[in-house]
């Protein structure tokens, strides 16, 4: 039987690589796309970054997803959890999915399963279907719910 972290660690893979521009969409979005899938993750960064700036949720998250894996730059926990929340902000469901996921690991923050049910149930309240598998996993366990 996949204990829960291995389920939530395959699930937050599927989300990880599933890349959109719900709702805000800019020139430069599938050329920082493009970047990526060929493993030229500075343009991704460089390209994102522009439309970063013009508060593209799905390319702050992006951002966040190269600081976490270490692509096109070092690992940095820290600015993933930054870029994730800024995009959580901005209403993006699959980044507040992101930052659950980094509180149910502990990457850049303690491990903290309540932080970590509560962004489930942000990012679920907000139709991502994962997060709402995760949460209901959370709760098959009683990892940080009753």
């Amino acid at each position: 039987m996949l204990t829960l972290n291995k389920l939530m660690a395959s699930s937050a893979l599927a989300a990880l690589l599933a890349f959109s521009s719900a709702g805000i969409s800019f020139a430069g979005f599938d050329e920082a796309v493009n970047a990526y899938e060929a493993g030229d993750y500075k343009t991704a960064m460089n390209e994102w970054m522009v439309l970063a700036e013009k508060n593209d949720p799905a390319a702050v998250r992006n951002i966040g997803h190269l600081y976490r894996l270490g692509l096109g730059t070092d690992v940095n926990y820290e600015r993933a959890l930054h870029w994730y929340k800024r995009a959580s902000e901005l209403g993006f469901a699959r980044a507040q999915a992101n930052v659950a996921s980094m509180y149910l690991k502990g990457q850049g923050v303690p491990q903290d399963y309540v932080q970590a049910a509560d962004w489930f149930t942000k990012a679920a309240r907000n139709g991502h279907t994962i997060a709402q598998y995760n949460l209901g996993l959370m709760y098959e366990y009683g990892k940080g719910v009753e």
